[in-house]
């Protein structure tokens, strides 16, 4: 259930009546079980909690920001490191395990208009594929295909 809104008063609220306002509003959308571990870190203290909980979620917008720009050059280094050794389209042209080929065939239906070996197409395919298909180049590898024609993709 999503918390009710509440309409303002159209007399001007004090600074001291607005952060009561935001504090109540705050405590009424956090689950008890998630406000828990809050409560528990501040001693029970229900304004430290709400810092700390506001804190927290400030700190994992700022690692996220930037992780978000890591995830961007990680993506474009391997592009172009695969590029270098196996050419612009090198997701057609290596062995890639069946999570890495989902991710390639579900970033392709993301794509408006496609063309097929078009100078634009990798570089609009490779923006669409997930951080987790960067994690899985980065292990050994798995499976592809179905038996008996099942093979190991090596990524090492």
């Amino acid at each position: 259930m999503l918390p009710r809104i509440e309409e303002r008063s159209p007399v001007a609220e004090t600074a001291q009546q607005a952060e009561a306002r935001r504090a109540a509003a705050l405590d009424r959308a956090i689950s008890t079980p998630r406000y828990a571990s809050y409560l528990h870190a501040a001693s029970q203290d229900k304004d430290l909690a709400r810092r700390l909980y506001v804190w927290d979620r400030d700190l994992s917008t700022a690692i996220l920001a930037d992780l978000a720009i890591v995830e961007v050059a990680l993506r474009n280094a391997m592009h172009t490191a695969l590029t270098n050794d196996h050419g612009p389209e090198w997701y057609q042209s290596i062995a890639l395990d069946d999570r890495s080929q989902n991710q390639v065939t579900r970033a392709w239906g993301y794509l408006l208009n496609p063309l097929p070996g078009h100078s634009s197409t990798p570089g609009r395919l490779i923006a669409q594929c997930t951080f987790g298909m960067w994690v899985n180049l980065l292990d050994a590898g798995g499976y592809a295909g179905r038996a008996p024609r099942r093979v190991h993709a090596d990524y090492e």
